[in-house]
């Protein structure tokens, strides 16, 4: 699915080019976040509930924007699990907990994957923008 969405990235940028070609990376790159993002609250709820719902995969999604859109709410910390269970879409309660649960700590590990690359990233570049500006 990674491999899939890169390339659909590389073929965006390239096809469209310019202004427009990076607004539709950009574009591509969110829907591609969100559609993750609803197949794993959906994978979850099958894998805990038995049953496939699309509808909770969509309330994942709500539920991320909302705590991301909060002030005052750290990580939209409480706000994400509330409105999970409010749009659970027919999922049992305790299912939805679970689940809110699960992907907080999914979430999280993706944060913290993309923290270490970010890292991994800045140091090389910094490291490399250091060799250069000494040999000047």
């Amino acid at each position: 699915l990674f491999a899939l969405v890169f390339t659909a990235l590389a073929a965006v940028r390239r096809i469209g080019g310019g202004a427009i070609g990076t607004f539709a990376a950009a574009f591509f790159a969110c829907f591609a976040f969100f559609a993750i993002m609803a197949a794993i609250v959906t994978a979850l709820v099958a894998i805990l509930a038995g049953t496939v719902s699309i509808s909770a995969g969509g309330s994942g999604v709500t539920a991320w924007i909302a705590g991301f859109v909060t002030p005052g709410a750290p990580g939209g910390l409480g706000i994400r699990e509330a409105a999970m269970l409010l749009l659970g879409g027919g999922v049992p309660a305790q299912v939805l907990i679970v689940v809110a649960v699960l992907f907080r700590l999914v979430t999280f590990g993706g944060d913290l994957v993309c923290f270490a690359l970010g890292g991994l990233l800045f140091r090389e570049t910094s490291v490399a923008s250091l060799s250069a500006s000494s040999a000047h």
